[in-house]
Order: structure tokens, then sequence, then C-alpha cells
């Protein structure tokens, strides 16, 4: 091939028209799309001063010492005259080995700006170009309705290390499985994308700013675990650093710049962490950290108590059942409620280490009151929808009942609307599973959400239990005691128990008597019990038992 030949070759593969002229800047080459392009034939131009062909004045500098840009227009071959952008740029020191010029149109600008718009083709996430263009998009959007945006960074640690005892095969494997769990865990209003290497970003649409240390914990037990590649376990974690509109920045730059300067800082501060431009954000994950980590000590420690919550039936104030309900007793703090440290690990593994210790700890004492020959009654245990949604949730049920020996017809295991999310036939076959160890299924904490009678009809629940928000309101409501009145007669239609959680006052006991509702959980009769109290309470019932069967 000729010299020629190649150049030809090689500027073909611009896409656009190249011209190149000498020292003199007089045209010693046209590329073959010119012509097309410009409407001027190569014998029009050659030999002539690159500036003085088009139909308009340029005034370039005298020496040209890096690229200049101007705005030309030629006579085009069709329709008329063509506007165009020439980009000029010089070949050696001064210019002086020439110049090298490239006409683009505005068409082509807007194509290579929607070219770059994209997926990074290894992950198969957004590219850097893709993901700037919806952060600008989405920081509009909450700007407008007054709302948060989260700009995460996250960097892989020590990815080089990877790359260099692995190979790039395994590296590229890595960063793939990496796209793959982002895109899990995804909301829809979320965006992830992979901006270069090691490095990815995603844009988090927040109900509240506070919303963001939940999301920090996510990611980053997302980024945590190893993954396997050919039969081998890489171990990987991340750093992560996050931003927030419009808190830390009104734009997107310093929502970027600031984000950068969060990730440094988690990287510099032992990598494995997230850290927040803002101190307030920082002060509450240490707070959520400090918390796991004294529930770990609390755990190993037996400082976890269990009371028990009685469940009587309203015609005969009799004991029909129990809940079981965790209570933290801390030597610092003293009793701690489940709702302020149930929300911190709930985000992470340990919930599965307490929820056992709770559904095994209550199976016990349960069979254990049975064998002293007290009243049996069914036991209620609250699950995590992300217990519930755990691979072996059924086997740690199983085994919570072999090695305490109680049966399965005496457990009921209680979930809310959340469980039921997702792959309806995967949550019917696990249900499936607890039934056919004889254990109910109660859908707590029911009416304040989404869910429907009708929905609830295609899971295998034996009860619900009616949210304590809509009791409290049945006498000063009369929407809400409809509600009330509708759940309980499309329950009876289903033959699904109902359950009326939080009642207080006499005057509710007797609405949810007199529509139907039998069984009550609350105040009016009992607050949650510790296990010595509650076992007086049983022996007081199995001793009303016994002289109601004898008289």
């Amino acid at each position: 091939m000729s010299a020629k030949n190649h150049l030809e070759a090689l500027l073909g593969l611009v896409g656009e028209p190249v011209l190149l002229t000498g020292p003199d800047r007089k045209i010693a080459y046209v590329s073959p799309l010119f012509p097309e392009a410009s409407g001027l034939e190569p014998r029009q131009v050659l030999g002539r001063d690159l500036f003085e062909i088009w139909q308009d004045k340029l005034k370039p500098p005298t020496t040209l010492v890096k690229t200049w840009m101007g705005s030309v227009t030629c006579p085009g071959k069709e329709g008329g005259p063509r506007h165009f952008q020439l980009l000029v740029s010089p070949v050696g020191p001064d210019g002086n080995g020439g110049l090298v010029a490239l006409l683009r149109s505005p068409e082509s600008e807007t194509q290579s700006h929607a070219g770059r718009l994209g997926n990074d083709p290894l992950t198969g996430l957004p590219n850097r170009h893709l993901f700037a263009d919806r952060l600008d998009q989405g920081v509009l959007a909450a700007r407008r309705s007054k709302s948060t945006i989260a700009l995460a960074l996250a960097g892989l640690d020590r990815f080089a290390l990877i790359n260099e005892g692995f190979g790039m095969k395994t590296g590229d494997a890595v960063l793939k499985e990496i796209g793959r769990r982002l895109r899990s865990v995804l909301r829809g209003s979320d965006t992830a994308a992979r901006l270069d290497g090691d490095l990815f970003s995603l844009m988090l649409p927040l109900a509240s700013p506070d919303d963001v240390v939940v999301v920090a914990e996510k990611l980053l037990r997302t980024l945590r675990e190893p993954v396997a590649v050919d039969g081998k376990d890489i171990g990987i974690s991340a750093s992560i650093g996050l931003s927030l509109f419009p808190n830390d920045a009104g734009d997107v730059d310093n929502l970027f710049k600031r984000a950068a300067a969060a990730l440094q800082t988690a990287k510099s501060g032992g990598r494995n962490r997230y850290h927040f431009h803002s101190g307030d954000f920082n002060d509450k994950a240490r707070l959520r950290l400090d918390t796991e980590t004294r529930l770990r000590r609390a755990l190993a420690e037996n400082q976890l108590v269990l009371h028990y919550l009685p469940k009587v039936h309203v015609d005969s104030d009799s004991l029909v059942g129990m809940e079981a309900l965790v209570r933290w007793q801390d030597p610092k703090h003293g009793l701690i409620m489940p709702a302020d440290f149930i929300p911190v690990i709930e985000d992470r593994n340990l919930i599965n280490d307490i929820g056992q210790w709770v559904m095994e700890t209550a199976c016990r004492q349960t069979r254990l009151w049975q064998f002293m020959e007290l009243v049996p009654v069914r036991l209620a245990v609250n699950v995590t929808p992300q217990q519930f949604r755990s691979p072996d949730f059924v086997q740690r049920v199983w085994r919570a009942l072999s090695v305490s020996g109680l049966d399965g017809a005496y457990l009921e295991i209680d979930v809310n609307e959340e469980a039921l999310a997702g792959d309806v036939d995967s949550v019917v076959a696990r249900m499936n599973e607890l039934r056919g160890l004889g254990i109910g299924i109660s859908i707590d904490d029911f009416g304040t959400g989404y869910t429907s009678l009708s929905f609830l009809s295609r899971f295998p629940i034996t009860s619900i239990k009616i949210d304590r928000a809509i009791i409290a309101e049945v006498e000063n409501d009369p929407n809400t005691a409809e509600i009330a009145r509708t759940i309980i007669d499309l329950s009876k239609g289903l033959n699904i128990e109902v359950v009326a959680e939080g009642a207080e006052a006499e005057s509710q006991v007797d609405f949810l008597r007199e529509n139907g509702c039998t069984s009550v959980q609350g105040f009016f009769y009992s607050q949650p019990l510790p296990a010595d109290e509650f076992q007086a309470y049983l022996g007081r019932e199995t001793a009303k038992a016994l002289t109601v069967s004898t008289s």
C-alpha cells in the first residue's frame, strides 16, 4: 500500500473531512470526505491558503501554537451552503511542520455527544457521560421539587493488587460482578455508573436527608462480599464518599468535588468505610456503628431479654396466645426498646443472629412452660423482611423447633407487608414450607400499607393483626372505623383470624367485640411482661381454666 493510501485509510477512520497544509499554510492534501461535505473539488482548493478558501473572512493568528477554531461556510453540493466548525492544529513548533484542519458539522457534534451517552461495555452500567447527563437532570428535578439527592462515589480498595495478583481477566470479572450487584440494589429512581477503572458512582434520590446513612450502610455491605471467579473467592472492599444536594452543594460540579473529597477521606481513614462531606451525617454513621458494636457485645454477654405480650379473647378474657418481644438490658442505659435498635440491625447481618436468638429462646421458654403443665398457648415471633428473605430462613426456624422440642403447631411467624414484596411465587413457596411444619403465619401491622386483602388471599396466611394506628382512631374517625369493620368482615370470609393490636381503652375493646374481632392485644389487658411475671400470669390462667373445667 502506498504512503498516500496509508494516509487516506488513517484519515478515513476520523470520520470527518481533513485538510493538510505545508509550512506556508497552502493546502497540500484533502481527504476523500472533503468534496462531498463541502461542495468544493480538490482542484479548487489545492495550493491555496487554508484560511482563504471559505466564504467567510477568517482572522487566525499569524503564528499558530495551539488549536484554533472558527466558523466557516461552504457551497455544499445540494441544498445550499453548509456551515462547519474549522479546527486547525499546528504540526511541530510554531506550526513550522504545517497545519492539520478538521471540518466538523453541528450535526456530527450532536451525534458525537449522543454517542458518548452510552453504557460501559464491561459492566453494562451507564458510562460517565450518561451518568453526568442523568445527574444534571436529577439535580434540576430535585431543585424544582425541593427534594434531596445523594451522590456516592465508590472506589474498590487496592484493586490494582487484584489485577497484579490474579490477572486483568479476573479484575474484569470482579468489575462485572460489582456492576451486577449495584444493579440489583437500585430502585427505579436510582442510577449507577462506572466512571473509570474501579470507580463507580450512584445518584440516589432520597425522601429525607437522614436516609443517606441507611443507603451508605447498604452500599458498603453490597461491596464487601467476596467475588467468586473460577472457583476462587476474591476478597474485596470499597471506600465510599457521599455528598448531598442541596445540603452540601447547589450544583453538579461542586457535588462531585465534595463527594470526591469525602472518598479520599474514607480511603485515607483505613478503607472499607464511607465518609460524608457533612459532619452531621458522619456523626450519625458513627452512632450507628457504635450501636451495632454494642449490640454484638450484648448478644455475647446475654444482655438481650424477652418480654411476652398476652393475646386475649374478648368474650372470656382468657389467654389465647402470646407474642415474644425483644428488649436490650444495657448496663449503662437501662432497658432499651426495639424501636431504638431494630432499625440499626435491620441493615446488618446481625439481624439474623439476634433473630435466631429470639426464636430459639422463645421456643425453649414456651416448651418449658408446657413441661410445667401451664396452659398451652401459641407463641408469636416477629420476623423482619430481611430475615424472612434469607435463603436459610426455613432451616433456621426448623432448628429452633428442634433444639427446643416445641411442636410447630405452637409457633406463629409474624411478618409485615414488606416481606410479601418481590417474587410472589417464592414467598408462597416459603410460607408453604412453614405451614408444612404446622407453623402459623400472621401479617403484622396490617391496614396502614398498600396490601389489599384480595392480594393477601394468594398467600397461605392464618391471621392478620390490625395495626394499632387504626385501633387508636376507631372511636374518633368514622372512616377509620369503617376500615376496621371491612378488614374484620373480609378476613372472616377468607377464614383468616383477626387480631387487634394496641387496644388501650374499654370502648375500643367493645367496638372490636361488637364487630366480630375476638382476639386482642394491648395495654387494656396487659403490657409486655418479663418471663417470670408472664409465668405467674400463665399460672393464674391455668388455675382459671381448671376452675371452669371442674365447675
